[in-house]
């Protein structure tokens, strides 16, 4: 029988609870957003961007937005996938597989839910359909570089290649999110509910992860259900 240590139990536990805390905040962002409270605060920062434009910026923005569609953050979760199976590391990439295709299904739901148009300050300077809230871009860059580096802490390395991970890891989906603003086509609430989903879905699927490895381990070693070992007969 699959056992499940208590330690595990209530790393789950906490970040499901994690998960809930996120996805609520971007529920009540989302509401204020659709209310026109946040009108204000979004169009000040979209005009001091604006500023901001230049030809050398735009292309390095560009570039900085492409790491976030879903060919990109697609080829790095099949690349991360594949070599985490390599290596017996199965729970990894199963986790991330599915944390990249439940992504693109929730973000698009949400959009739908919140129907939010884009900004219409200035001609965008990057195509981009559909409603603004949340990001996608940004979403999707913080699943894929953020769990990505979360589950690669979980891999036995060094402690500062594993703080250099979640850095890059971080750093990545903060700078899709500020590219997706520049280019004029989401607010700064649309780039922070996609970070909010994200951290909402990293979450969970960390959570789910947690179990996997348990009851992968515990299949292992044969354990009982209450995290001790069964008693002899």
């Amino acid at each position: 029988m699959i056992c499940f240590d208590r330690n595990d139990v209530r790393l789950a536990t906490l970040a499901g609870l994690v998960s809930a805390a996120f996805l609520a905040t971007f529920v009540v962002l989302g509401l204020t957003a659709q209310a026109g409270a946040a009108a204000g605060f979004d169009d000040a920062i979209l005009r001091q961007v604006y500023l901001t434009i230049a030809p050398n910026a735009t292309a390095v923005m560009e570039w900085l937005t492409d790491l976030g569609t879903v060919l990109v953050c697609g080829t790095a979760t099949a690349v991360l996938a594949f070599a985490w199976w390599r290596v017996g590391a199965w729970p990894n990439a199963v986790v991330m597989a599915l944390a990249f295709g439940s992504t693109l299904v929730v973000v698009y739901v949400a959009k739908l839910l919140f129907a939010l148009p884009r900004p219409d300050l200035w001609p965008p300077l990057t195509l981009a359909e559909g409603f603004g809230y949340p990001s996608g871009h940004t979403a999707l860059a913080t699943v894929t570089y953020g769990l990505g580096a979360l589950l690669a802490l979980t891999v036995q390395r060094p402690l500062p290649y594993r703080l250099l991970v979640v850095a890059i890891g971080c750093t990545l989906a903060l700078l899709v999110g500020v590219s997706r603003i520049y280019l004029g086509v989401h607010y700064p609430t649309d780039v922070v509910g996609g970070l909010l989903l994200g951290c909402a879905l990293i979450a969970a699927w960390f959570g789910v992860f947690v179990l996997i490895r348990a009851g992968q381990r515990g299949g292992q070693e044969g354990g009982g259900v209450s995290g001790r070992p069964p008693a002899s007969r």
